[in-house]
């Protein structure tokens, strides 16, 4: 494979192959097979999990501001330091049950064409 990997004919049946491979373990399973190896792999986190990633931890990518845990300002320089303005206005919501007002009240459905 490796000596083809620039024949973009072939990049279709590469991606096949490469997702066989990978759907056989876990995210966890993969991190740990590529922990302490030189190898650029990084997990796709979501906002739960992302403070708490030790990376992420580690950098200071996510501050916790008045209560609330979003990303930190960047870019981040030596000698300005970048401070968080304000915190969000509105209070958090349940996503489902917006969705489920945004289904209900047809804003999806399209006026008839004239």
């Amino acid at each position: 494979m490796a000596e083809n990997q620039n024949k973009q004919s072939l990049w279709p049946e590469f991606q096949n192959e490469l997702e066989a491979i990978f759907v056989k373990k876990t995210r966890n399973e993969w991190m740990a097979i590529f922990d302490g190896t030189d190898a650029c792999v990084a997990p796709v986190v979501n906002l739960v999990e992302g403070p708490s990633h030790p990376h992420l931890a580690q950098r200071g990518t996510f501050v916790n501001h008045n209560g609330y845990v979003q990303p930190a300002p960047a870019p981040r320089f030596s000698r300005t330091v970048a401070k968080i303005g304000a915190s969000p206005d509105a209070p958090l919501v349940d996503v489902s049950s917006v969705l489920a007002t945004w289904t209900q009240s047809n804003v999806f459905q399209r006026e008839p064409a004239e």
